[in-house]
């Protein structure tokens, strides 16, 4: 529950800066703090820490949404729908797939297998998004507020 807070929480603050701040500088950020929150909670000697770094985890979970707009932005207007739509299914099955996959894993290996597997997942990811996503200047100037 204070995990999904934490994401809702981060939907409110972090997704604006989507459209005032380069896209691909918050998607390696949040990544890189989703990573650390992962192993944390994988490795939580206390309740406590697991509960700071699920706040964290929630918070940093604003990369699946800002891709499709990353993406949408360098994407030419013709082809613009059919590519947001691909991005947006694709992170829906990824979700459903985690999920199936995630209590498969805990039920043979234990819950924070689960944690150290998504932060290796999430790492991985992360060198995809560094090398496959230019940097480049927003297009909008909306401010923050």
């Amino acid at each position: 529950m204070v995990s999904q807070f934490a994401v809702g929480l981060g939907m409110l603050l972090l997704s604006p800066l989507g459209d005032a701040v380069e896209n691909r500088s918050i998607v390696v950020r949040s990544m890189t703090v989703r990573v650390f929150a992962l192993a944390t909670m994988a490795w939580s000697p206390t309740i406590e820490l697991f509960l700071v770094a699920s706040v964290a985890l929630g918070l940093a979970t604003v990369t699946p949404y800002l891709v499709p707009s990353y993406t949408a932005q360098r994407t030419p207007a013709d082809k613009r729908g059919r590519i947001t739509a691909t991005m947006i299914q694709g992170i829906i099955l990824g979700i459903l797939f985690a999920r199936a996959a995630g209590g498969y894993v805990s039920a043979e290996v234990g819950w924070r297998a689960v944690y150290g597997l998504a932060a290796v997942a999430v790492a991985l990811s992360m060198a995809f998004c560094l090398r496959a996503m230019p940097a480049g200047v927003i297009r909008t100037e909306v401010a923050y507020r």
